[in-house]
């Protein structure tokens, strides 16, 4: 009987743990169809495309959907750093196109690092540096838009070769001009083993 109490106790107590997992968004009291802005590693990032308030995916068990930050190297004079991450509805809009994923690329030089990533805090990128991508179904759009980018706030609190990465900013754009994206922002916490550069 003892082991059966302490078996119940300990699959309520991991119940209890795993339910303590909450969605990381605070509605801005001037527009509450996107989260405040923060520069706190919320992992929260939310947008609006064609009117339609879109936000990065919540799981219970893994909390708000993870941005991917990445470096491609291309054959031209710079490669490309890429900022994606994975969007649905925020509510019970019917968006006339439903759009899975946001990239914002920039071009970066060849030997683009870590350190130079810190150095973006502050810099802003406008339509003739930067493009963004949405994507339907996974399927990156094959004609990237426009978009203007400003990485507000980027730190680090640790000099350890893992480094856990604070990234905050603003971003605007359009793809042609049936595809309009306004008042984007980000704030995620992106560990450097995830990092390829």
């Amino acid at each position: 009987m003892k082991k059966l109490i302490k078996n119940i106790f300990l699959i309520l107590l991991l119940l209890n743990f795993t339910s303590c997992v909450k969605r990381n968004f605070y509605p801005d009291a001037d527009d509450p169809g996107l989260s405040r802005f923060t520069s706190y590693g919320f992992n929260v990032v939310t947008e609006y495309i064609n009117g339609v308030s879109y936000i990065n995916p919540f799981s219970a068990t893994r909390g708000n959907s993870l941005p991917f930050l990445r470096k491609i190297s291309t054959n031209s004079a710079f490669d490309t750093l890429s900022l994606s991450w994975q969007i649905e509805v925020n509510g019970t809009q019917s968006p006339t196109y439903y759009f899975d994923g946001i990239c914002i690329l920039i071009p970066v030089s060849k030997t683009f690092n870590q350190n130079d990533f810190l150095a973006l805090s502050g810099q802003k990128f406008d339509s003739t540096k930067s493009a963004i991508q949405l994507n339907f179904g996974y399927i990156p759009d094959e004609f990237p838009g426009i978009a203007n980018v400003y990485f507000v706030k980027i730190y680090t609190n640790s000099n350890d070769s893992i480094r856990t990465y604070t990234i905050s900013g603003l971003f605007n754009g359009n793809i042609g001009s049936n595809t309009v994206i306004t008042d984007g922002r980000f704030d995620f916490q992106i560990s450097s083993v995830d990092l390829n550069f």
